[in-house]
């Protein structure tokens, strides 16, 4: 809705209804609850693993590719599940419970289902609550951002700054590490999207006039982001309007976006078609190839706190460091050690 318009995604809703209509028995009930959330319910399923072979159905032919006017769409699905009468005997409770189950399923990946269980409950009310709050939150303007400085190690001069998402809200003591993947797994991210370049290209464009030429702006984007917003305009309209040069923006994604092999090629030719630089953020966490380093013209890898933060102490990390920075340098990609605090 927010990228290609509301028309365009009343469609997907429509071929999203006719998917799961063929995909269930005559029998069962599809039903759309609002926005983008839909029910099914399976009467007479003889045990769990009939369930979870439902929902695999279900995740399938979800996943399959939408061609709608000129666009290809890959979307994915995530599901919740409850059972009668173990996880509630009445419609509201049954839907509520499978609704926390859903963002179970959201949080830990997506394109996934998840079972209710009594533990999910507790929290669903606060989750509730602050998605709302975070609603209220774009619609005020109340989001900032703050630069973190990328300085070479040898001269000790900045050549970089990391855009970061803050949300100075003085009611509750929030981090980004609580609500940005809330952001994220409600899609309420796509609509900062715009906001996020537009105000970082613009800081960087007055940086630049200030002296500070060489200067490069790094922007951490999800694959929702990536996936679901219409860049290419948007990115030429941001560039002129600021007169900054490609080369000038690193779009970060995480190691484990480049591992879905369609989600990781599909921006990485983006990313490749807008001119921008491309960095691997968390590097070292998940199971990169080294394959994929060379297929997707990686500039940057950003190597994870985790290993940085033990250098010192830690031989592995040390030696993991020094492996990936040498490796690196070989393939001719810079690297960025993140969490460096102190002057050892």
């Amino acid at each position: 809705n927010d990228s290609l318009g509301h028309s365009l995604g009343d469609e997907v809703l429509k071929l999203v209804a006719a998917r799961l209509r063929e995909t269930v028995r005559a029998s069962d009930t599809v039903a759309r609850l609002g926005g983008d959330e839909f029910t099914v319910i399976a009467e007479g399923q003889r045990d769990r693993q009939d369930v979870e072979a439902l929902a695999l159905k279900l995740l399938l032919a979800l996943g399959q590719p939408y061609r709608i006017q000129e666009h290809r769409l890959q979307l994915s699905a995530s599901v919740g599940i409850t059972l009668y009468p173990k996880d509630g005997t009445t419609p509201e409770i049954l839907l509520r419970n499978a609704d926390a189950a859903m963002y179970l399923a959201k949080r830990q990946g997506k394109n996934a289902y998840r079972f209710f269980a009594p533990e999910l409950d507790e929290h669903l009310d606060e989750r509730v609550l602050l998605e709302q709050t975070l609603r209220q939150a774009i619609e005020r303007q109340e989001f900032r951002l703050h630069y973190q400085p990328q300085v070479d190690a040898v001269s000790g001069c900045p050549v970089g700054v990391e855009a970061l998402l803050r949300w100075p809200n003085t009611d509750q003591d929030l981090q980004p590490g609580d609500f940005i993947p809330l952001l994220e797994d409600s899609g309420l991210i796509t609509r900062l999207t715009a906001w996020i370049l537009g105000e970082s290209f613009r800081t960087l464009a007055r940086w630049h006039a200030e002296g500070l030429a060489g200067l490069r702006l790094a922007v951490n984007l999800s694959a929702l982001q990536l996936l679901h917003a219409d860049l290419e305009p948007l990115r030429r309209e941001l560039l002129a309007e600021s007169v900054l040069a490609p080369t000038a923006i690193e779009i970060e994604i995480t190691e484990g976006t480049l591992l879905e092999a369609d989600r990781g090629r599909s921006i990485a030719e983006q990313l490749g078609r807008l001119g921008v630089r491309l960095a691997i953020d968390d590097f070292g966490t998940g199971y990169s190839s080294l394959v994929q380093l060379r297929r997707y013209a990686v500039d940057t890898l950003k190597i994870d706190r985790c290993f940085v933060r033990d250098i010192e102490a830690d031989r592995d990390s040390a030696l993991i460091t020094s492996a990936v920075i040498a490796l690196a340098r070989r393939l001719e990609i810079a690297t960025v050690a993140k969490g460096i605090e102190t002057l050892e």
